[in-house]
């Protein structure tokens, strides 16, 4: 053999690790809460990451009515650690927002959801957020985005998919509009300020019909030009041989994908629309025609590099990088909302909250000592965040329980929990319900009004005082002003952990 076909040999044993991502819609169910066992099943399907929404599947699939009020966001950040979270989600849009809507009710509603979802996207441990023009021209939709990337020090990439059927987007007030998808795209780019593309991104939903545009390889390959990130690929474009056949794509289709997929950065992901559950065993198929597809274009591309033809050279570097350097904002937790990648940092530390657990030890043996038996002890936790300060409460009182197994009565503590932070809210909710039996009483709010709540008498005083005004070495994570706010409705016997710090160089 000569050493051109050794090296020909050698490109068609090429492997290519392509990552093929599923929709999730409500057909397969509301996962909100089970988020692991959702995605180990699409893993065991050869699935690598999903698009999911992230204000919650219950959410997503609402259907917006006048004068109505869609669920709130539920979808906790606990269930997946932070770096997972980036690697096997995707996170998405509510489906039924619609900014450019013709009824003024639901454009106005949505533009104030979709301002709800692109802030707890900053919240959550997410890269990726995915939206869907449903217009030729979206002008209120591109405003907030500019708003979001130019105003807000966002770390996620938004991707903005349009359908290749030009059915789909239909002209406003039914007026002549002769510009392709490509067009209605660089419009939107433009309207966005072509912000740059490491933030934000466009993907095509490929659908049964193909426009004009996606036939002629002249005019679709304009989209090598673009940010083009990812191909969202519809079930019922597949076709199969019998119940158990192996799955196809039509020509056009094919031809597409293979001259339009350019970089294994590039991500495909499999929808279905239809309202019926997807057969497990097509699942599997759509995934495993989507990576052969993906395998045949890298054979090709290195046998094209090989001969020359470096037009039709599969790309390592798509031209944006996923992370990129950024100067970084002081944290400032009085004044902003935390993300969830935030709070992990701050939860790595052991050895604050092993400490943190035998200090509220101690006081709960002092506090049995002077507190009337026939009332609880009570404790607040103030600036909750993700709750961990309230796990260590809830060990130390099994702690003391286990220790103190001769009293009649087994110590009860009455928990009350207090967070400003809207999203970790949702982290807390969860974990009460599911760690912590529905014993916390969660309250939304800023600390410095609490002695409000106490005096009112919407709220015993405390007995116990527990916060972060302690972080880590060298970090006091809670301004002293805040509990300062509380010092009117404390008992004479209340213990507040901790009770001071001294800052020096």
């Amino acid at each position: 053999m000569c050493q051109d076909d050794e090296q020909l040999a050698r490109a068609s044993d090429v492997e290519v690790s392509a990552l093929v991502g599923w929709v999730a819609t409500s057909s397969d169910g509301i996962h909100d809460t089970n988020i692991v066992e959702y995605c180990s099943r699409l893993g065991a399907r050869n699935y690598n990451f999903m698009n999911y929404p992230v204000g919650g599947m219950k959410r997503s699939s609402w259907h917006p009515e006048k004068n109505g009020a869609p669920p709130p966001i539920d979808l906790p950040d606990l269930q997946l650690d932070v770096k997972l979270w980036g690697t096997y989600v995707i996170g998405r849009v509510s489906d039924w927002i619609d900014c450019d809507a013709s009824e003024s009710w639901l454009a106005d509603l949505s533009c104030i959801e979709i301002e709800k979802e692109l802030n707890y996207m900053t919240y959550m441990p997410l890269r990726v957020l995915t939206l869907e023009l449903k217009h030729r021209d979206s002008p209120k939709l591109a405003e907030i985005l500019t708003k979001w990337m130019w105003t807000r020090n966002i770390t996620y990439s938004v991707w903005v998919f349009l359908p290749t059927d030009e059915n789909l987007l239909p002209a406003a007030d039914c007026r002549q509009d002769g510009r392709d998808i490509w067009r209605i795209w660089a419009d939107f780019r433009s309207l966005c300020t072509n912000y740059p593309m490491q933030k934000l991104a466009v993907g095509l939903r490929l659908c049964p019909n193909l426009a004009d545009e996606f036939l002629e390889p002249r005019l679709y390959k304009r989209w090598h030009a673009e940010p083009l990130c990812s191909f969202c690929i519809e079930t019922s474009i597949f076709t199969s041989s019998g119940r158990y056949g192996k799955c196809t794509l039509p020509p056009a289709h094919y031809r597409l994908l293979m001259d339009l997929f350019v970089s294994v950065i590039q991500r495909p992901m499999i929808y279905c629309s239809s309202s019926e559950q997807v057969d497990e065993h097509f699942r599997l198929q759509y995934v495993n025609m989507i990576k052969q597809l993906i395998q045949e274009k890298a054979i090709q591309s290195k046998e094209a590099a090989f001969v020359g033809k470096d037009d039709n050279v599969l790309l390592e570097y798509l031209g944006h990088r996923e992370y990129v350097d950024t100067l970084q904002m002081p944290l400032q937790p009085l004044a902003d909302n935390l993300d969830s990648g935030t709070y992990a940092i701050f939860e790595e530390d052991s050895v604050k909250y092993n400490l943190y657990r035998e200090a509220v030890c101690h006081a709960i043996q002092d506090l049995v000592k002077i507190t009337d038996e026939e009332r609880n002890i009570v404790v607040y936790l103030l600036g909750a965040g993700r709750g961990p300060l309230m796990q260590m409460i809830i060990e130390a009182e099994e702690l003391f329980n286990a220790k103190s197994c001769n009293r009649r009565d087994l110590l009860k503590l009455e928990l009350y929990s207090m967070e400003k932070n809207t999203h970790a809210i949702v982290t807390l909710q969860f974990r009460n319900k599911h760690h912590w039996k529905n014993r916390v009483q969660i309250i939304e709010g800023d600390i410095r009004k609490l002695s409000e709540k106490v005096k009112a008498g919407q709220l015993p005083p405390p007995d116990l005082v527990v916060s972060e005004l302690l972080g880590s070495f060298g970090d006091n994570e809670l301004s002293p002003e805040c509990l300062d706010s509380i010092t009117d409705v404390l008992l004479p016997t209340t213990i507040s952990i901790p009770q001071q710090y001294t800052s020096y160089i």
